[in-house]
C-alpha cells in the first residue's frame, strides 16, 4: 500500500485500487496529483496481480473487494471520517461495488469501468 499525504488537507479520503495485470505504481502520478489538491490517498495493490507487490493468488471478485474493504477499514482506523473508493479499470468496478457495499463511504469514482456495469449501480437509484 502507497501513502500521498494530502498538502492543504480537505479532509477527504480516497482509497485507489488500479486495474487488472497492473499495480498501485501504476496510478502514482494521478494519486500524487490529487495529494497535491489536498486529498489523503491510499493506493492498494490487489492480490494476484503480476505488476503488484503483493502475491497471493487472486481466487474471484470477492477478493478484489476484500483488499478494498481492508484498506478502507486501515484508514478509518486511523481516524479518516469522509472516505472515497477511486479505481481504473478493475478496480473501477471495484470501488463501484465496495461502495454499494458500505453505505458509510461518501462516494466511488470510477475511471473506466474493467467488465460491464455492475448490478450493484441498480440498487444506488
Amino acid at each position: 500500500m502507497l501513502h500521498y499525504e494530502a498538502r492543504r488537507a480537505r479532509g477527504v479520503t480516497l482509497v485507489v485500487g488500479h486495474g487488472y495485470s497492473s499495480s498501485k505504481q501504476n496510478l502514482d502520478g494521478l494519486c500524487a496529483f490529487l495529494a497535491s489538491h489536498g486529498f489523503d490517498v491510499w493506493s492498494l495493490d490487489f492480490p494476484g496481480h503480476k505488476l503488484g507487490a503483493s502475491g497471493g493468488r487472486l481466487r474471484g471478485v470477492e477478493d478484489l473487494f476484500a483488499a478494498m474493504e481492508a484498506v478502507v477499514r486501515y484508514v478509518r482506523e486511523r481516524g479518516a471520517q469522509t472516505v472515497y473508493t477511486v479505481g481504473h479499470s478493475m478496480g473501477a468496478t471495484t470501488a463501484l461495488c465496495v461502495a454499494g457495499r458500505d453505505p458509510s463511504l461518501a462516494g466511488a469514482v470510477s475511471i473506466a469501468t474493467g467488465y460491464g456495469r455492475p448490478t450493484v449501480l441498480d440498487g444506488l437509484a
